[in-house]
Formats: structure tokens, sequence, C-alpha cells
């Protein structure tokens, strides 16, 4: 309890200030200790003509709790107030307010089709740059030091509100749902959408989730669509990310911006798995949108068991070593699989094992890389195989380029996928 006293109405009259962590009054002892659980109802409000003089914060009861001590109208104040480790609880509603996390805790909504934080017109900047670049982000988790942090988000529709006239023009920026920076934790059962322009432009900035180092974050269970560049995006030694069980929805056809799904960059490590990924097209000839980018990333990244249905490019690896892919349905894509290296070592180390590979309009695997690819035990959409003009000119699956060991394949689609075998 902070307790500031002045002495008479004179602004000019000293002031005395106290903290008390207990207090006893008549033999009962009441403690002043922030609270492990607080909150948040934006209908709630106290009607002190104290508080309203602003010389007074709280102590009126409202639905069981107290106001300023455990109950607050805004999400931010509650995250001031609760206990390292605690519990803000968000009622149903639309709170439009910027927020900032620098302890560990767990922030639950109602639920993602009751409870909205909607980006206001203005966002502040991080105090933080990330490779040169600010951010305007709704949701700032950013602790001290490496992993110092552990925070949960839960249950929220994230709404940017299409606020994308953020900054300076001319700035490397990037404006984002949920940035994680020295934290780690948790993005549960949300929807994240609208970070992008309306109409939709060329400008490569706008994202739903975006994780930096150092943190490990699990993303689990979201809806994310209407965002102008990317999904989700992991990025930089030091970034961990499990992405697990999302829809993840591009804009669709269009000649502005080439977009991407999930992408794991520079360093970055982690899983991808159980995802349905779609509808990253980009018209023009010289740039590809992706459903899963895999980019000059940390070893051992596997993308397992997700749907990559209707983009450029179903999943891209390009400068990356010991990718896993397997147990995939990699569908109606313009190419399935993509991979580029100019380091033979790396190419021969991506396994691409398990997967339903069908209906994708080229190539259903594109090796552009030195080395030859491990592609075999696949299903291709056909029992004869791959097509390859030379290696198998009588398969009628998806066809595949050079530098693709595809044999043997499966003769059935993998439906049980720890099986590893057809449809047992």
């Amino acid at each position: 309890l902070h307790i500031c006293i002045q002495y008479g109405f004179d602004p000019e009259m000293p002031e005395m200030t106290a903290y008390i962590d207990d207090l006893t009054v008549n033999g009962e002892t009441y403690d002043f200790e922030p609270t492990n659980e607080v909150w948040v109802d934006d209908d709630w409000t106290t009607t002190s003509p104290w508080a309203e003089a602003g010389q007074w914060h709280g102590g009126e009861a409202v639905d069981g709790h107290v106001f300023g001590r455990d109950a607050f109208a805004t999400i931010q104040d509650a995250i001031d107030a609760v206990a390292e480790g605690g519990t803000v609880h968000v009622a149903a509603g639309v709170y439009e307010e910027q927020l900032i996390i620098n302890k560990s805790l767990t922030l639950e909504g109602a639920g993602y089709d009751t409870t909205t934080i909607k980006s206001p017109a203005s966002l502040t900047k991080t105090a933080w740059t990330h490779n040169g670049r600010s951010f305007y982000t709704l949701i700032e988790v950013n602790g001290a030091t490496a992993h110092v942090i552990t925070v949960d988000i839960n249950g929220f529709i994230i709404d940017g509100n299409y606020n994308f006239d953020v900054g300076e023009p001319g700035e490397k920026k990037a404006f984002t749902g949920i940035v994680y920076r020295n934290a780690d934790g948790s993005i549960r059962n949300n929807e994240i959408k609208n970070f992008r322009d309306e109409p939709l432009s060329a400008f490569q900035y706008g994202e739903g989730i975006w994780v930096v180092p150092s943190s490990n974050v699990i993303i689990t269970n979201n809806n994310i669509h209407d965002y102008q560049k990317t999904g989700i995006r992991v990025d930089g030694d030091g970034a961990i990310a499990t992405v697990t069980g999302n829809v993840v929805t591009g804009y669709g056809a269009n000649d502005l911006i080439a977009q991407n799904g999930i992408l794991f960059y520079g360093g970055a490590t982690g899983t991808v798995s159980d995802n349905i990924v779609t509808n990253h097209i980009y018209t023009p000839e010289e740039y590809d949108a992706c459903g899963v980018l895999i980019f000059g990333t940390g070893s051992e990244i596997k993308v397992y068991d997700n749907t990559v249905d209707s983009n450029d490019i179903g999943i891209a690896i390009y400068w990356t070593a010991g990718v896993k892919v397997s147990g995939n349905n990699i569908i109606n894509n313009k190419i399935g699989i993509e991979i580029y290296s100019d380091v033979a070592a790396d190419v021969e180390s991506i396994k691409v094992n398990y997967n339903n590979i069908v209906g994708n309009a080229l190539l259903g695997v594109n090796n552009l890389g030195v080395g030859t690819l491990n592609a075999i035990l696949n299903w291709w959409s056909d029992s004869s195989g791959p097509h390859h003009p030379t290696l198998n000119p009588d398969g009628l699956g998806d066809k595949v380029s050079d530098n693709v060991d595809f044999d043997p394949w499966l003769t059935a689609p993998i439906t049980v996928v720890s099986s590893k075998a057809g449809t047992d």
C-alpha cells in the first residue's frame, strides 16, 4: 500500500510518502501485498468523488471484489497490479488498449468469441528494436533478460482494427498482434485478425504473432487471418516456438504481396505440427507465397501432421539443414515442397517421408539445390508413383524434379501417421 499525505491544500506544503505491507487494526491484520488473482470488466467503475478528482483510486465493492485492489476497468491496470505469477481474468467486452507485460502472469479472457482486445487509434512503439525494426504491437511481452518471464495468453479476440498507419513514413517497422521478447509461455485459443492494410497493399509488414530472441513460446489452437505479411513469425537465433493446432489463412490470390503463413527465420528453431495453412497466393511470377517457410534456421526443425493446402508453395525450405517433413497432407498447391541450398550437405540432411503429396499443379517436390533430396516413402496420389520424365515416365502421380530420390513410394495414402505405412 502506497500512502501519500499532504498537509493542507496548499501545493507548496511538504508531502509525506509511506509504504505499508501489512496493517493491523483492532487485532486484525490486513495484507497489502499484490493479489494473485485480479478481475477486469469494462463495465466496472468507481463512483467516489475522490476518484473523480484524481485523489483516490478504489476501495468500493464491485461484484464481490474491491475496485483498485483486485477489480479493474482496464486490462493494463490489472496487469500492473497483479502479483508476479498471478492471473488476470478478463470479462466479456471490448477493451481498446495497448498492453505491455513485463512480469510472469496468465492473461485469461472469457473466450475468443466474447472478449476482444482491440487496437486503439494510436500505438506506441517498443523501446527496443529487433534487427533495426521498431515494433508497433498490440500486446508486448518483454522480459528484462533471456527467458526471465513466463506469460500465457488465452481466450481473446486480438483485433488490429486495420490500424496499419503506424510509425513514420520510411521507418523499418512491424505492426503486430503479439510479440514475445526474452519471454517464455503460450498463446492459446485466440482469434488474431486484422493486422493488415485495408484495402490490402504492397507494404511488407503486418504479422499476427512474432517471436524474437530469447523466447520459447507454445502457439496453439489459434485462428489467425487477415494479416499483411505473415501469420506466425519465429525470428532469430534463440527464438524457439512450438506451433501446433492453429488455422492460418492468407488473403488469397493477389498481385500486391507474397504472404507467408508460418515463417521460421534466421536461426530460429522449433516444431510445426497439426496446423491447417491455406490460401497464400501471389499471382505475379517473380515471387511465391508460402504456406510454411523455413529460411536459414537452426537445424532439426520438424514439420509434421499439417494440412498445407492451396498455396503457391506448400512447404519451402531454403538454406537450412536437418529439417524433417512427415505425416503432412500437402495438397492443391502450385508446388508442394520446394528445397534450395547451394550446400549439398544441407539438402541431403533433409528428410521428406510419409506424406500425402497430392494435386500440386506444377510439381509435388522441387529440388532447386545441389545434392539429392531424400523423398522416399511418400504417397503421390497414384500407386504408380510420382511422374518423372526419365526415372518414372509411367508415374501418374504429382510430378517431381531432378535430384529427388523418390523410390520406393507408398502405394496408398497415409491415414495413420504413426503407422508410417499407407492405410495400415
